[in-house]
């Protein structure tokens, strides 16, 4: 090998190393960014991965769920009774019961598929939510 090939080798070998980590258990797995970066949305995803009975919603003040991203806030669930949701936020490492009967918010249950960081449209789905869950 000419010595310039044997820099990009060595090179593009340490970029590999760097990029993947090897967990105790032996998987290869992608490196994140460092759980001081995260968001709200980096959170309620990690813990519905470690945590699959909890689901993933999207809290708004506005009814069509637009403004700035921050207004919005995606937090996990997890249904406690026929109008209830117990609420965990990674962000804020808080725990809550929610009533959503009475409620000054608008909610959109990811249900199916997978929530996403940023939409077009999203609408508040609590009433098909409560309904669904009344029936399992």
């Amino acid at each position: 090998m000419v010595d310039s090939d044997k820099i990009i080798f060595f090179v593009l070998c340490a970029l590999l190393i760097f990029a993947f980590s090897v967990d105790s258990a032996g998987a290869v797995s992608v490196v994140s960014k460092p759980t001081y970066k995260w968001t709200c949305y980096d959170y309620s995803i990690d813990f519905s991965k470690n945590n699959p009975e909890w689901g993933v919603v999207t809290v708004s003040p506005n009814q069509l769920f637009k403004g700035q991203e921050s207004v919005n806030h995606i937090v996990n669930y997890k249904l406690v009774s026929n109008s209830t949701v117990r609420i965990h936020d990674g962000l804020y490492g808080i725990e809550y019961d929610l009533n959503l009967t009475e409620r000054e918010k608008y909610y959109h249950f990811w249900t199916e598929g997978t929530p996403s960081r940023r939409w077009v449209f999203l609408q508040d789905n609590t009433e098909e939510f409560l309904q669904t869950a009344g029936k399992k």
